[in-house]
């Protein structure tokens, strides 16, 4: 990481009680947060597509391609030596943060 790492986890990883409790946090809100999922994909019933899920699937690959262009255009603007302060060209020119709203 450019900016050396966080400072938060570099303050605990030397102190093995700190370190224990920060990675069992870590490691249940992981799991929390994935519990939903888990509960959705171990069901046996796989009902068929309807029209609201190609929608839904349509509307995150779209999600993915606008947060792609935009890093793309960042990226780019960045190699040319940040001109003018901040990025204004593409999808940079609607919107300050347009990969968050991909």
């Amino acid at each position: 990481h450019e900016r050396g790492g966080d400072a938060r986890f570099n303050g605990v990883i030397d102190k093995f009680g700190q370190f224990l409790i920060f990675w069992t946090a870590q490691g249940m809100w992981v799991m929390l947060v994935s519990l939903p999922m888990l509960f959705i994909n171990s069901s046996a019933i796989s009902p068929p597509l309807a029209p609201r899920d190609v929608l839904l699937l349509a509307s995150f690959g779209l999600g993915v391609v606008i947060q792609l262009l935009a890093d793309v255009q960042k990226a780019l603007w960045v190699r040319a030596g940040r001109q003018g302060g901040f990025c204004t060209t593409g999808l940079w020119s609607y919107s300050r943060h347009p990969n968050y709203f991909g």
